[in-house]
């Protein structure tokens, strides 16, 4: 029984058993020490992202900061076909599906890393990040050459200060699934050097919102979307569900409460079944009237 699908266009579906995702943030490369033990509640995991060539920078990297952190997760350290073939004894074993995330790099990056990928039996979807300081050109390149080079369905996540702009012609160009919205970037002083990466805490929630019921209005229920960004309690989710989310992606907040995907998904459970039960409660007919 699955909760919903998050690619209904696509041939292959993607049918998740909850509205709950576990971003990359927390599920990092999916490799078995790096995945939370518990994951009940818990529709899918987002590994990555994945690159073709290893990455040697000092991984994983965080700066806690008073109402949020500043994060930058691991990428492989080796070649990506042994980087997966660690991961993908994990992934089989895994009760939920997996979605490979892909970095904002170039096209041909892209296309090498989209083909090893879908030669992995348990990838279910790939997950194309965005940055907000590229053009849309190249977002678009990225999803035409994804969907080239294989038959998976794919997820676009979108900057929060670009979605509502970059929406559309991402749907146009083939996208399944809309993610609203990637981290904001920033930097900040760790001893000697400087670190860059993405900012998580519970600020991000009106940005997301903001993002979301605007999108959700122009697409007008055209492709699923997924929030991502200031999810730190159940009562947040069931917000971004209220205004157009199909499921909703937790990332940093499941450091602190690691029961949080059962606790978001009990939630919304509650809230939908609350939604069907108000037309009854308003005409005095049964929801089967």
């Amino acid at each position: 029984m699955w909760a919903v699908d998050l690619a209904p266009r696509h041939k292959l579906g993607l049918p998740l058993p909850t509205r709950v995702i576990l971003a990359a943030g927390i599920s990092r490369l999916g490799i078995r020490q790096q995945v939370i033990c518990d994951l009940a509640g818990v529709g899918a995991i987002v590994t990555g992202p994945w690159t073709w060539e290893p990455h040697w920078d000092v991984y994983p990297a965080l700066v806690a900061r008073p109402g949020g952190v500043l994060w930058r997760p691991e990428r492989p350290r080796t070649s990506l076909s042994r980087a997966l073939e660690e991961a993908a004894a994990t992934w089989e074993h895994l009760p939920v599906p997996v979605l490979a995330a892909m970095a904002a790099v170039d096209v041909a990056h892209v296309q090498r890393v989209s083909r090893r990928l879908a030669d992995v039996p348990t990838v279910a979807g790939i997950w194309l990040e965005s940055h907000p300081e590229e053009e849309i050109g190249a977002v678009l390149a990225r999803i035409d050459v994804v969907r080239r080079t294989t038959a998976l369905p794919v997820l676009v996540a979108l900057p929060l200060t670009r979605a509502t702009a970059w929406a559309r012609p991402c749907v146009h160009a083939g996208a399944d699934a809309l993610v609203i919205g990637m981290p904001l970037e920033g930097e900040i002083p760790l001893g000697d050097r400087w670190i860059r990466g993405r900012l998580y805490g519970p600020l991000l929630l009106p940005l997301t919102l903001a993002a979301l019921r605007t999108t959700a209005t122009q697409l007008d229920g055209t492709v699923p979307l997924i929030a991502q960004g200031g999810i730190h309690a159940p009562q947040d989710a069931v917000l971004c569900r209220a205004v157009g989310a199909d499921a909703v992606a937790l990332d940093a907040a499941v450091w602190v409460e690691p029961a949080l995907p059962q606790q978001v998904w009990d939630a919304l459970q509650h809230w939908e079944t609350t939604q069907q039960e108000e037309p009854s409660h308003e005409s005095g007919h049964s929801t089967g009237q």
